[in-house]
């Protein structure tokens, strides 16, 4: 599967290629998500910032292949699964008050969907990945009352199409100035 960025934004080019150039490939068992890089006027951009993509693998398991977000969500708060993250305490996003997040699924672009995430001043990746894992599943549940555009069926959220049980989160990435999307492989059977 490609990867697709906006055609008329270098920045969100570059950021897609920086997010993804580690891995060229991907394990058979995983899809890519193709999202679209999200630019929004609610970004505050007086807080234009170059984060790094923040990773979320297991300790132990191979690089790049993200964490289920039903496992994580099932863990508690990330207190707890912090321990089982590479880097799961560590401290990131330090100096943020709060970032916007936002999906961009493709078939489900046209439904406005951001949220809101207090970051205030810093938190740990673990913290983190059950923030984000937690606001995926949500964002997952109120799609699949939602309809599908009919050209890109293949992405159907819910009964018939892909379930939270499928979904690895790989890495946070700042698509611009204090906004976020996730890149999100799904796990074939």
């Amino acid at each position: 599967m490609s990867l697709h960025s906006s055609p008329n934004s270098a920045a969100c080019s570059t950021i897609y290629a920086c997010t993804f150039s580690a891995r060229r490939t991907l394990p058979q068992n995983h899809v890519l998500l193709p999202q679209q890089c999200w630019k929004s006027k609610s970004c505050d951009m007086r807080r234009l910032t170059s984060n790094p993509a923040i990773t979320f693998d297991f300790i132990g398991a191979p690089t790049g292949l993200g964490i289920p977000v039903l496992e994580v969500t099932a863990r508690g708060d990330g207190v707890a699964f912090a321990r089982a993250l590479v880097g799961g305490q560590d401290r990131v996003l330090v100096g943020q008050d709060k970032i916007m997040f936002r999906v961009m699924w493709p078939g489900y672009e046209g439904n406005s969907w951001n949220r809101s995430i207090p970051i205030n001043g810093g938190i740990t990746r673990g913290q983190l990945a059950f923030q984000i894992s937690k606001l995926i599943v949500h964002f997952m549940e109120t799609m699949s009352r939602e309809a599908v555009s009919p050209d890109q069926r293949q992405w159907k959220i819910g009964r018939g199409g892909v379930g939270a049980e499928y979904v690895q989160l790989v890495s946070l990435y700042n698509s611009n100035a204090n906004c976020f999307q996730a890149e999100i492989h799904l796990k074939r059977c």
